[in-house]
C-alpha cells in the first residue's frame, strides 16, 4: 500500500498548479503507462491491473520568499460519500532551495487498479502554507474497467407438479466483458434436453449462454444447476441456480352442495380437480364427529351424516402426484332447520328501530341466513317503515301510529316467514298536566280494571267519574297493552280483560274513549 500512496501523491503535483505565499508547486512531463494526462482530467485504467506514472516536480519561489514549514498533503475519497483519508504529504522548506529559487525532481510510481472501484472513486490535494491558508486543488476521477461477472439467470427455479414444455437457463455477461466465451455446465439428475429428450447424464459444455431443459420425469425433484463461465480460457467463479418444488395451490378446487345438512345426510362433491393439478387421492374427513360423520374416506363424492345439532367443518385433502397435500374445506351448519327469530323494539321520540333476535337461542350467525325482506304490507295513522339484512324501522307523525312489516329470512333449509306490527312506545303519562287520567286495578278474581279518573291526582282530589255523570263518551271502547319497547302484545274491547299469562314486568295499558284516550304504567308480578 505505501507504493500506491506515494504514487498518487506524485500524481497530483502532476495534475495541479498553487501560488500560496510566493510559492508555486508545478508538474511537467506528466505520463501514466507512456500516455500524457490532461490537467484536472480521469485517470482511466482500463482493463490493467495496474498502471505506471512517470512526472517531473517543480517548485519555484521569489528570492525574497522566506519559505516557512509549508505541506502539501494528498487525500483520496473511495466513493463519494466516504471520508477522506490522508495519503502522503511533503515538507518544503528554504533548506529545499539551496541552489536558488527553484527545486525540482523526477519521480515513477506504479498505481494498483485493487486499491479504486470501478467508478466514483477521486482524489484531491491541499498545500497548507499556514494555519489560515489551505486552497484545494481540483479534483481528479479514477477509473477502471470492471472485473468480469457473470450471473446465472434465474439464480433460483421452482418446478411444477405438471408436464411442462421446459426451462430456460441464461448465463448474463453483467458487463460485456469482451473475449472468448465457453460454459460447461453440471445439471445433476433429473433433466433431460427440451428438443431430444436425452436423459442428460454428466457435464457438458456450450458455446453459447443459454440451455433450455426439463424434468425426465415432473414428479421427480432434480438437481440443481451450475454453470462455470469460461473467459479467454480462464474459468470464473461458478454460479448455481437452486431447484424447488412449487407450492402446491389448487385454488380452484372447492366442494360442492348445501352448505346445511337440513334433513339426516346430504351429498358432496370435490370439483375442478383437472389437469394441470394431477390430483391422486382424495382423503375425506370430518372436524367433528359428534356433529356429523362422513360415509367414506376416499372418492369424489361422499354423503355426510348428521350426528347433532351443532357446526363443524367438511375436509376433503387433495394429494397431487408429486406428493403433496392441501385440504379443501367447507363450513357446514348441521341442523337447526328453517330459521328461528323475532324482532326486538327500540324507541326513540317518534321512532321505532326493530332488529333480529333468535328466536330459539341458536345465534342468527349460526343459522345460516342468506337473505331477508322487510314487506310493509299496512299502516295506521300516517306509519312508514322499512327495512334491511337484520334491521327495520318505523315512523309516523305522532305516537298513534304503526306499521305492520311481513319479515322472512332464508337459509339452506328454506324460509322463515312472521308478520309483526310495530308502533313508537307512548310517552310516561304526566297526570298533571291533564284534566282526566286512566287508573288500573286488579279485581277479586286478578283481572285487571281500567277506570277514568275525572281530576288528576296531584290535586289531592282525585275520584272516579260518579256514574251519574258518565256518558257514552266516558265508556272504555278499547284496551291495548304495550312493553316497554312499543310492541303491542294484547288487545281488548272492554275495560276489564286477563293478564295471567303475561310474563313479569312492566307495561303500558292505552284505553281510548270516544272522545280522548288514556295511558299508564303496570307492574305484572
Amino acid at each position: 500500500m505505501k507504493k500506491t500512496i506515494v504514487a498518487f501523491s506524485i500524481l497530483f503535483f502532476a495534475l495541479f498548479t498553487i501560488t500560496a505565499k510566493g510559492q508555486t508547486p508545478s508538474l511537467q512531463n506528466i505520463s501514466v503507462n507512456g500516455a500524457a494526462v490532461s490537467n484536472c482530467g480521469t485517470i482511466a485504467f482500463g482493463s490493467n491491473s495496474s498502471v505506471n506514472l512517470s512526472l517531473t516536480l517543480k517548485i519555484t519561489k521569489s528570492s525574497s520568499t522566506n519559505v516557512g514549514a509549508a505541506i502539501l498533503k494528498l487525500y483520496i475519497k473511495k466513493t463519494a460519500s466516504s471520508t477522506p483519508q490522508f495519503i502522503n504529504g511533503i515538507m518544503v522548506d528554504n533548506s529545499a532551495f539551496s541552489q536558488g529559487t527553484s527545486w525540482e525532481g523526477s519521480f515513477s510510481q506504479t498505481l494498483q487498479a485493487s486499491d479504486i472501484n470501478v467508478s466514483g472513486s477521486t482524489f484531491y490535494g491541499v498545500y497548507e502554507v499556514s494555519t489560515n491558508v489551505h486552497p484545494n486543488t481540483c479534483t481528479y476521477a479514477l477509473t477502471k474497467n470492471p472485473s468480469p461477472t457473470f450471473n446465472l439467470v434465474p439464480a433460483t427455479q421452482v418446478v411444477y407438479c405438471e408436464n411442462l414444455s421446459g426451462y430456460t437457463f441464461t448465463v448474463d455477461n453483467v458487463y460485456a466483458t469482451p473475449g472468448t466465451m465457453t460454459y460447461q455446465w453440471n445439471v445433476g439428475n433429473g433433466w433431460k434436453y427440451n428438443n431430444s429428450g436425452i436423459a442428460i447424464t454428466g457435464p457438458f459444455t456450450t458455446t453459447t449462454n443459454s440451455i433450455q431443459i426439463r424434468p425426465i420425469d415432473f414428479t421427480v425433484l432434480p438437481s440443481s444447476i451450475q454453470v462455470t463461465p469460461v473467459l479467454n480460457g480462464v474459468s470464473q467463479p461458478t454460479k448455481t441456480c437452486q431447484i424447488s418444488r412449487s407450492n402446491f395451490a389448487a385454488t380452484q378446487a372447492t366442494i360442492s352442495g348445501r352448505n346445511s345438512i337440513c334433513g339426516a345426510s346430504e351429498v358432496y362433491t370435490i370439483e375442478n380437480l383437472s389437469t394441470p393439478y394431477y390430483v391422486n387421492t382424495v382423503t375425506w374427513s370430518s372436524s367433528n364427529p359428534a356433529i356429523a360423520t362422513v360415509s367414506s374416506a376416499t372418492g369424489s363424492s361422499i354423503t355426510v351424516t348428521k350426528v347433532s345439532d351443532g357446526a363443524c367443518n367438511l375436509i376433503a385433502r387433495i394429494t397431487n402426484a408429486c406428493g403433496q397435500s392441501l385440504n379443501v374445506v367447507k363450513p357446514l351448519r348441521v341442523g337447526g332447520g328453517l330459521p328461528s327469530f323475532d324482532i326486538e323494539l327500540t324507541s326513540n321520540s317518534n321512532y321505532a328501530y326493530a332488529e333480529f333476535v333468535t328466536a330459539n337461542g341458536v345465534p342468527l350467525n349460526q343459522q345460516g341466513i342468506t337473505a331477508t325482506t322487510w314487506t310493509n304490507i299496512g299502516s295506521t295513522n300516517g306509519g312508514m317503515g322499512s327495512g334491511s339484512g337484520f334491521e327495520g324501522s318505523g315512523r309516523g307523525p305522532n305516537f298513534n301510529w304503526t306499521v305492520t312489516f311481513l319479515i322472512t329470512a332464508t337459509n339452506d333449509c328454506g324460509t322463515t316467514s312472521i308478520t309483526r306490527t310495530i308502533t313508537c312506545a307512548p310517552p310516561p303519562y304526566n297526570p298533571c298536566d291533564r284534566q282526566a287520567s286512566l287508573s288500573v286495578s286488579k279485581d277479586e278474581q286478578g283481572h285487571l280494571q281500567s277506570r277514568i279518573i275525572l281530576d288528576p291526582p296531584c290535586s289531592n282530589k282525585s275520584s272516579d267519574v260518579p256514574e251519574k255523570e258518565k256518558t257514552a263518551a266516558d265508556e272504555i271502547i278499547a284496551t291495548e297493552i304495550y312493553d316497554l319497547s312499543g310492541l303491542r302484545i294484547k288487545a281488548f274491547k272492554t275495560g276489564s280483560y286477563d293478564i295471567s299469562d303475561l310474563k313479569k314486568g312492566i307495561y303500558i295499558v292505552k284505553v281510548a274513549t270516544a272522545k280522548d284516550s288514556y295511558t299508564a304504567k303496570i307492574a305484572v308480578d
